[in-house]
């Protein structure tokens, strides 16, 4: 069966709604299976070189697990190495997608002045890098 990758911090079990697994699941018209890879952490100090390096890291880690050309990806993390993979992926023939949402926003003023925000996100969809 066709697979949906799921290449972020925002795991299949914790984070996703349902919405957007039934999405992720019927992607292109298509009954897919749902996997994931975590998306790594980046040290904030990291020169592009390192950060080069991670990426052909995780495409190496996808390739073993069986991702292929046509794939869908959810690709979502740290900006520099997100860049570098959808090079990559794109490269490779791989579809890397970005969620959208709707964001709430409730700010609460505390009694000291400072300012909480409360946010709320709503998938709505996919769309291509």
């Amino acid at each position: 069966m066709p697979i949906f990758w799921n290449l972020s911090n925002h795991g299949l079990r914790t984070a996703w709604t349902p919405d957007q697994k039934a999405a992720a699941e019927a992607w292109g018209g298509v009954p897919r299976t749902l996997h994931e890879i975590p998306f790594p952490a980046v040290d904030p100090v990291a020169g592009p070189e390192a950060v080069a390096r991670l990426a052909d890291q995780v495409m190496e880690t996808l390739q073993e697990a069986g991702a292929r050309s046509g794939d869908p990806l959810m690709v979502m993390g740290e900006f520099t190495l997100t860049h570098a993979l959808v090079l990559r992926l794109k490269a490779a023939g791989m579809v890397p997608l970005a969620s959208t949402t709707r964001r709430e926003a409730v700010e609460h003023l505390q009694e000291d002045g400072s300012l909480t925000i409360q946010h709320t996100f709503r998938f709505v969809g996919f769309r291509a890098y």
